[in-house]
């Protein structure tokens, strides 16, 4: 029954391992696409930002005209600081799960046995197979 327990609790440990790398996958998956769409929001401001800009060079240019650029510019700023703690984020999430790899490795080393010797035949067994391989 021991043999049965251990099966259990090995595959228990399986099963948790799999469940911890299937949301770490989950997590940078959502990250990135976070990523990706926050993208396509600082595109739009850029574009939003090029016509302000774009609008005070054909007109005379006053004070008045200036303060749209500078709020775009802030939601430009906005967008870019949540793309580099998302990317920074998912770089946090890559090295520690490298440095969980690298603890995991070295546990293995120490806890690896000394090869075991081969186990000899008793001198009969062993002329006894000598002559049947003639």
């Amino acid at each position: 029954m021991a043999t049965w327990n251990e099966f259990l609790s090995s595959a228990k440990k399986a099963f948790n391992k799999a469940a911890v790398k299937v949301n770490d996958i989950a997590d940078t998956a959502s990250d990135s696409i976070k990523i990706e769409t926050l993208k396509i929001k600082l595109c739009e401001k850029y574009e939003q930002l090029g016509r302000i800009v774009y609008d005070e060079m054909k007109s005379e240019a006053d004070e008045a005209n200036a303060q749209p650029a500078a709020d775009k510019a802030a939601e430009i700023d906005a967008l870019n600081a949540q793309i580099a703690a998302l990317k920074e984020r998912i770089e946090k999430r890559k090295s520690e799960k490298c440095d969980a790899k690298a603890e995991s490795s070295d546990a293995k080393e120490e806890s690896k046995e000394e090869p075991k010797e081969p186990l000899a035949l008793p001198e009969s067994e062993s002329a006894e197979k000598d002559e049947t391989d003639k």
